[in-house]
């Protein structure tokens, strides 16, 4: 295998963990700063829930939205043409 192949194989390996740990931690801190907030107004479960599920949905439209991105540049790439 070349340098270069090897190269591009280990930042894509290091895309994929950093958008693994990414999808994890994101939704565990923002239901962390729920619960502690539950915990100070007395609502347990509520805002835990509510912020957990948001860090995940803001954390998956953000990863599809740099998909998207990436995907347009790498299609004017491939076609030749010239972002503006």
């Amino acid at each position: 295998m070349e340098l270069r192949q090897r190269q591009e194989m280990y930042r894509g390996l290091d895309r994929g963990l950093a958008r693994a740990v990414e999808l994890v931690v994101t939704p565990l801190l923002a239901a962390g700063i729920g619960y502690l907030l539950d915990r100070w107004l007395g609502i347990v479960p509520v805002l835990s829930v509510v912020f957990g599920v948001w860090g995940f949905v803001v954390t998956c439209w953000r990863q599809v939205y740099d998909y998207n991105a990436r995907m347009n540049v790498e299609e004017d790439r491939l076609l030749g043409r010239r972002s503006p």
